[in-house]
């Protein structure tokens, strides 16, 4: 004789379990120092990042117990410190990152210009718009839009005279062409189950455009709000009086946060790749927010947090490196110039052989973004991201007839419908055991099944196992359970509850609706 299983409602309130990140001791900050200062030396000397650039950066490191990383660039480079440094901030946060990771997760990283941030200098403030009845108002429905951003694209460089990617290619991938593919797939689950639409700043169009020759959907964001937003020129064109090489480099950042604020929306999502020629080994996701944005450091941890969640569901990547928290910057445009919570998402590096081969993956694309669609649903219901776990599996003491109520007891944000999964974890040798699995729809905690003791008539012991996986396949791993079957039960019992549902042969699987 096999279990009978069902399904009835039940509820439990989640709890939210905080990871706290243990501090340096005195000895790891100074082989940290240490370590940083060797390795960054060669980045820094003879690096000319902008232009009129004539002295190396005066670096310096410092380590604080709380694993806050300060690089002190000196102060003649503050009035350059703008999207020319950027990339270069990254490449020597990557190689930070991949050292201060080997201590333990939870680093972070600020760079410093004669003791001032890049906020000094480049002003770089969130822009107050006026609401300008000229411009065209947002429908109610369109209020929640997000912005998801694929980042890059061609742009045009007045030193060199030509059209060239804002990313080189390595391992096969070029950022600028991969991201798009990234927007679209989070577009997609973004109105499938947060119910809420999105706005692209690039082109999907395969027609040519003309000054350059090539593909729309091939070119940076700027050029594309130019044509549907010839009259603000605010948004591709700021900064037009600094013309260098640069100019339409520097615009085409700027031009995704512009655009987020000048339709109102809801958070700003910029979508990158990650890459690191000095350090081919560096590896996984990365979630960045704004140094001291409260709502933007919720979304991003939450975003992170989901984002492992489902990767890590994943057959081919349960390995895939996600950290447990997201990072914080203050130099990044992107995030800066944002009104809205705003977080950097860096899928995986496409420097690394590994990260690259789960880049171009249609599988890895869609964990992920339904990764980063769920931390941003959570952030905006305001929940926590908490692991998905079976906290106690319990039976009922008042049975119906020669069923045995069992009820499991989940914490977490299980994506519906799901599948609860019991089995043997002894099979009595007079009994025929097999794997019951039951689909259900969202029900709270906890999740009633049954568990039919038959007509035996001395008392028995079922030793037992269940697990939930949802739609995502995110398990609660297995939770042993016992179910004390008591014997002689009064099938009269059991006749009464047949009049209730539909009960199959015993031995079979019991259907309750």
């Amino acid at each position: 004789m096999a279990a009978a299983i069902s399904l009835l409602i039940g509820y439990q309130d989640a709890v939210h379990a905080g990871n706290d990140v243990p501090p340096l001791t005195p000895a790891q900050q100074s082989l940290l120092k240490g370590t940083l200062e060797r390795e960054l030396a060669p980045l820094v000397k003879g690096a000319r990042v902008f232009e009129g650039q004539s002295k190396d950066f005066p670096l310096k490191v410092s380590v604080s117990p709380d694993r806050r990383i300060t690089l002190e660039l000196g102060a003649e480079a503050g009035p350059h410190a703008e999207e020319e440094l950027e990339d270069y901030q990254t490449r020597l946060y990557n190689r930070v990152m991949f050292n201060a990771d080997k201590l333990g997760e939870g680093s972070n990283v600020d760079f410093l210009y004669g003791g001032r941030t890049i906020e000094y200098y480049s002003k770089r403030q969130p822009p107050q718009q006026e609401q300008d009845s000229s411009k065209p108002s947002r429908e109610a429905n369109q209020a929640e839009a997000v912005m998801v951003s694929p980042s890059h694209g061609y742009y045009y460089h007045h030193t060199l005279l030509k059209w060239t990617t804002q990313r080189p290619e390595r391992n096969g991938i070029i950022e600028d062409f991969l991201t798009p593919a990234y927007a679209r797939e989070l577009a997609f689950w973004l109105s499938r189950r947060s119910g809420v639409e999105t706005v692209i700043p690039r082109s999907y169009s395969d027609e040519v455009h003309e000054e350059s020759a090539h593909a729309w959907s091939a070119m940076g964001a700027r050029y594309h709000l130019k044509r549907v937003l010839p009259d603000n020129q605010e948004i591709w064109n700021s900064d037009s009086s600094k013309v260098n090489g640069l100019v339409e480099y520097r615009q085409d950042i700027k031009s995704r946060p512009l655009l987020a604020n000048y339709i109102n929306a809801a958070a700003a999502i910029h979508l990158h790749t990650n890459a690191t020629d000095d350090d081919p080994a560096a590896n996984g996701t990365r979630v960045i927010y704004h140094t001291g944005r409260i709502p933007d450091e919720q979304l991003a941890n939450s975003v992170v947090c989901s984002m492992g969640e489902i990767i890590r569901a994943t057959e081919s990547y349960a390995s895939f490196r996600v950290p447990a928290k997201a990072a914080f910057r203050s130099d990044l445009a992107e995030n800066a110039l944002a009104n809205m919570p705003s977080v950097l998402v860096e899928m995986g590096f496409h420097t690394n052989v590994g990260d690259a081969a789960a880049l171009k993956d249609a599988v890895f694309r869609t964990a992920s973004m339904k990764g980063v669609e769920k931390g941003y649903r959570l952030f905006t219901e305001g929940k926590k991201c908490e692991p998905f776990t079976l906290t106690k599996v319990v039976d009922d003491p008042v049975p119906l007839g020669t069923f045995i109520p069992v009820d499991a007891h989940y914490e977490g944000n299980p994506e519906f419908e799901a599948t609860l999964v019991t089995e043997y974890v002894e099979c009595p040798d007079d009994m025929q055991c097999w794997t019951a699995e039951i689909p259900f729809d969202k029900r709270p905690s906890p999740v009633r099944f049954f568990i039919d003791c038959g007509s035996s008539p001395a008392p028995r012991e079922h030793r037992m196992q269940v697990k939930i996986i949802d739609t995502d396949n995110v398990d609660t791993g297995w939770e042993p359970y016992t179910v004390s079957c008591p014997g002689n039960r009064d099938r009269n019992a059991r006749s009464a509850f047949n009049e209730r549902t539909y009960v199959a042969p015993v031995g079979d699987l019991i259907g309750i609706p």
